[in-house]
């Protein structure tokens, strides 16, 4: 088994990866652009290939096909998260403002599956900690989080 793009395959068995819809079409219309330049790619290199082409030809191949072959299955095994969520709870797409009571600060987090989580971007997987912690919990509910980085004490003080 190999891991790549957050999803990961075998021969018979595809996980299921949960993404929202938003970002289940910026894959679907961002993997045909990329993958048309990408096809393009693997069919010069499948002729420079036949014409006697260096082991690059034959790298930059290999990465084209494996490339397309990737997006092909998250596209396949991707299910889609519903955004007519509860505000009552929190669930995967659901966006919770949390105060961390030590430093008194907010921060915003939208609920994610793995594939489109983003940190950065405050956009966590509902597999982190933190996702874990707060999926289930209600407004006014204090969570306790354990991170690598140490444990984070929170209140949920939103849901959208």
């Amino acid at each position: 088994m190999r891991l790549h793009l957050g999803v990961a395959f075998c021969d018979l068995v595809l996980q299921a990866v949960l993404v929202d819809a938003e970002f289940l079409a910026q894959l679907w219309i961002g993997s045909a652009e990329d993958l048309d330049g990408e096809q393009g790619g693997v069919d010069r290199a499948r002729a420079a290939e036949r014409h006697g082409g260096d082991r690059d030809t034959g790298r930059h191949l290999e990465r084209g096909v494996e490339r397309i072959k990737t997006v092909e299955r998250l596209i396949a095994g991707a299910v889609m998260i519903e955004s007519n969520h509860h505000k009552t709870h929190v669930v995967l797409g659901a966006r919770v403002t949390v105060r961390d009571i030590e430093f008194d600060e907010t921060d915003t987090y939208v609920i994610v599956g793995s594939a489109e989580a983003n940190p950065a971007e405050g956009r966590i997987s509902n597999e982190s900690p933190m996702g874990r912690a707060l999926m289930g919990g209600r407004v006014g509910q204090h969570k306790q989080i354990n991170t690598p980085g140490g444990t984070i004490n929170v209140d949920i003080v939103e849901i959208e």
